[in-house]
């Protein structure tokens, strides 16, 4: 039996066997970690990208609205409700500094609380897109 195993292994102890083994198991497990974290990365940023570039249509429909009949609040609750149907929108919601909901694409929403003083802070508008991960009862969300 032993010469069968030495046969396989060569002169390597089981040892080195063992140590190779482990180390390799190790490169491995920190590699697959950091292709973990990269890849978060990129999700968020195109997340983020993407949620900025809807938040930018929305103001520019609110700007070129007010020169015509569009930025009426029956308009845009369909460009939001229409919006919103996109398999991977969960909701729109348009809302105030104090956080009031102003539109929302569900209707019965308008109207209502969407975060608290504080939340709303850190989310205050500004020049850089602000992000945040909410985990809910059905699906976990990517609120720009």
């Amino acid at each position: 039996m032993f010469q069968r195993n030495r046969r396989y292994f060569g002169n390597a102890s089981a040892w080195l066997v063992i140590g190779m083994s482990v180390i390799l198991a190790i490169v491995v497990i920190g590699l697959a970690t950091m292709n973990y974290n990269r890849e978060r990365r990129y999700m968020a940023t195109f997340l983020s990208e993407k949620g900025a570039t809807l938040i930018r249509a929305f103001e520019a429909g609110a700007r070129t609205g007010m020169m015509g009949a569009f930025g009426t609040l029956p308009r845009l609750d369909t460009l939001i409700k229409e919006t919103a149907e996109q398999p991977d929108i969960l909701y729109i919601a348009i809302v105030d500094p104090t956080g009031e909901i102003i539109a929302h694409s569900e209707s019965d929403e308008t109207g209502r609380t969407f975060l608290d003083a504080k939340s709303m802070k850190a989310l205050e508008a500004d020049k850089e897109v602000k992000w945040r991960t909410v985990s809910g009862e059905p699906l976990a969300a990517f609120e720009v």
